[in-house]
């Protein structure tokens, strides 16, 4: 358990690091957008996007993609069936944002997702490398 002045610091730290982003308003039009009336789930995914070197060697690839986000969209399901049972009020609309450096991972859960309802949403990045073609820092 986090001390409450950790978690005040923390929360200080993290709060000014936001408000300093340069994309900031980028971030809050996209908030405001999309996630108004919804119960939004975020999702950071590092799939390396076909990345070699030190992040294959220490095993932090994704073996299979396909079964990894089945996995993770049942674990999602579950956690939601079990919010809207334990809720006495009706919940919004679910919807999953994703940040990852792996376009395809995107794909990958709204296929795995569309036909239970839950969108799938990502804010498109400036930069972000091809399919497989690494990823830039």
């Amino acid at each position: 358990p986090c001390h409450v002045d950790k978690i005040q610091a923390d929360w200080e730290l993290y709060s000014s690091l936001r408000n300093r982003f340069r994309s900031k308003h980028l971030v809050d039009d996209f908030v405001q957008q999309h996630f108004q009336n919804h119960t939004v789930i975020g999702i950071h995914v590092r799939a390396g996007n076909g990345e070699g070197g030190d992040f294959e060697r220490k095993g932090r690839t994704i073996e299979n993609p396909q079964v990894w986000v089945h996995q993770v969209s049942q674990l999602l399901q579950t956690f939601l069936q079990n919010q809207r049972q334990s809720s006495a009020k009706v919940l919004p609309p679910p919807r999953l944002y994703i940040a990852t450096d792996t376009p395809s991972m995107v794909t990958l859960f709204r296929d795995e997702l569309q036909s239970d309802g839950i969108s799938v949403l990502d804010l498109p990045q400036q930069g972000r490398r091809e399919e497989g073609q690494g990823v830039l820092f």
